[in-house]
């Protein structure tokens, strides 16, 4: 990858950048619309399996959450060698697809393997996507990649309701909706990718002009491996306490606040429509004010939120407080992707994988750790150690050098 010496320059066709991004948006969509009505499906599928036991339930989640997550940093790194975007398109199909046929299969072996085949669908689309989203963006990388994570956040927030539409209409066979859908989206995925491709090969021949035009040289940066696996360790913080909060916020409204299933199920849904405000407002601040002030603030203003959660026993208080946190957390995924992009300029789709695979797969096993905890302890204490990983947080976050400029030579070293 070639970066030019300053990071100010302008993209003269950056107006155009959205319609493209709309695209890839709509592709991390529906791959993750099927990862994000798993859930719920399974009641269904133990409905129409009495034999079935909630840990084989458990075990299908298990199946496409792992293989998804240990298979993207591989794909990220194929991708970044033998670009091929038309993988997008059978990542699309096969996450459909295997979700899709679970409702048809009759034993729990073949539909253990079509949810892996699902997951692996997942994995195969996110790290060619964050590669060509991170091309299309231009110098806005905050608003291009924090668009293509939106379609993977309105995908979870709706799966739940595509599936009780579908499973309402059709019963268990309604998960052919799925299917259904993972074909649409990847023929269209498949025919907007020659237009897709040309925006990227447009960009990166406007950032060799505007640098020939400035009587500058482009430079061949190189990955700063050192500094990127020191964000590892803020990726990893992060996820498990945006796992946390997704798992043990619901179960605290009912278990500690005597509220009921019903509210706790709002309360998600509001985290959810949070984190997808979050994610447009402050992948675009990050743009304007760089990774420091985006990253710092926003996990230093969760903790008063997760201070007054854990003390209050005032619903609509807690209301503002879930809000709050989810608000800010959220607004961190973005800037830290994009971070560690540009630290591997060369290796956008490992980066991309890992960030995505290698940290969810932390943040997951970490839910069930803070369950037992729960189980033991009670559930405050499982909250107590997830507000304890916000303070985690926010000291890597100032123990991490956070870089708002990329010099030619060096990408994690600069201003």
């Amino acid at each position: 990858m070639f970066r030019t010496p300053r990071p100010g320059r302008t993209d003269g066709n950056n107006m155009k950048a959205p319609k493209y991004n709309y695209i890839l948006m709509l592709g991390h969509f529906a791959t993750d619309l099927s990862q994000g009505a798993l859930p719920a499906i399974l009641p269904f599928l133990i409905l129409a399996h009495p034999d079935f036991t909630y840990a084989q339930a458990a075990g299908i989640m298990f199946a496409s959450a792992v293989i998804s997550s240990i298979l993207q940093p591989f794909i990220g790194f194929f991708a970044d060698r033998f670009s091929k975007p038309w993988l997008m398109c059978i990542g699309i199909l096969l996450s459909g697809c295997g979700i899709g046929l679970i409702g048809y299969l009759p034993t729990y072996t073949a539909i253990f393997i079509s949810a892996g085949f699902s997951g692996a669908g997942t994995a195969i689309f996110h790290p060619e996507g964050g590669r060509m989203a991170n091309r299309i963006a231009g110098k806005n990388k905050g608003a291009g990649i924090g668009m293509f994570s939106v379609g993977g956040s309105i995908s979870f927030a709706l799966g739940p309701i595509v599936t009780a539409f579908a499973m309402g209409l059709f019963g268990i066979s309604g998960t052919l909706v799925f299917a259904f859908l993972g074909v649409v989206f990847a023929a269209f995925t498949f025919f907007s990718l020659p237009k897709v491709t040309r925006r990227a090969e447009e960009v990166e021949r406007q950032e060799r002009e505007e640098a020939l035009a400035q009587n500058e040289t482009p430079v061949r940066v190189k990955d700063d491996w050192r500094s990127f696996l020191r964000l590892g360790f803020m990726f990893i913080t992060r996820s498990v306490v945006s796992f946390g909060l997704i798992t043990f916020v619901p179960l605290y409204w009912v278990g500690v606040l005597g509220q009921s299933e019903t509210a706790a199920s709002a309360v998600l849904t509001m985290i959810a429509v949070i984190g997808i405000i979050s994610t447009l407002i402050c992948s675009r601040f990050v743009d304007l004010h760089g990774f420091k002030l985006v990253v710092r603030g926003s996990f230093l203003a969760a903790l008063p939120f997760a201070a007054i959660f854990l003390l209050t026993r005032s619903v609509p208080l807690a209301i503002v407080c879930a809000a709050g946190m989810a608000f800010c957390i959220n607004a961190t995924a973005t800037p830290l992707i994009v971070l560690g992009q540009k630290l591997l300029p060369n290796s956008v789709g490992f980066a991309y994988g890992i960030s995505l695979g290698v940290a969810a797969s932390v943040g997951g096993v970490s839910s069930p750790v803070l369950g037992a905890v729960g189980d033991k302890l009670g559930l405050e204490t499982s909250l107590l150690i997830m507000c304890g990983f916000i303070v985690l947080s926010s000291a890597v976050a100032f123990i991490v050098p956070l870089r708002n400029r990329f010099s030619p030579k060096e990408p994690g070293k600069g201003g």
